[in-house]
């Protein structure tokens, strides 16, 4: 990118610039490619279907315990949530494998 720019203004933050229309391109591609990387990595964490997920109510309700204490085991990071669309939500084989391993531990 820098490879575009002549030189900068001495007086303001503008830079003056000299390209031919290939270069402009080559400009703009170049961006877009970096702003659609950068998109995509982030998309990746998103679900396909938020039915996939369980509520907290459905969680709590599988996992026998009351929403405080679900709060309580996401903030201590027994639990792993997830906030889409402005809920919190849970992927139910995460709550399977947090049981377990509580399981696990009360066993020992």
């Amino acid at each position: 990118m820098g490879k575009f720019i002549n030189q900068k203004h001495p007086n303001d933050d503008v830079r003056v610039i000299d390209l031919n229309c290939k270069d402009f391109r080559d400009f703009i591609d170049e961006i877009m490619t970096a702003k659609l990387v950068e998109l995509a990595k982030s998309l990746t964490h998103f679900p396909t279907k938020v039915e996939d997920y369980w509520t907290r109510k459905q969680t709590a309700e599988r996992l026998h315990i009351t929403l405080p204490t679900l709060r309580t085991w996401t903030k201590t990071g027994r639990l792993k949530s997830y906030e889409i669309a402005g809920r919190v939500l849970y992927k139910p084989e995460e709550v399977d494998q947090a049981l377990r391993k509580q399981t696990e531990c009360v066993r020992k």
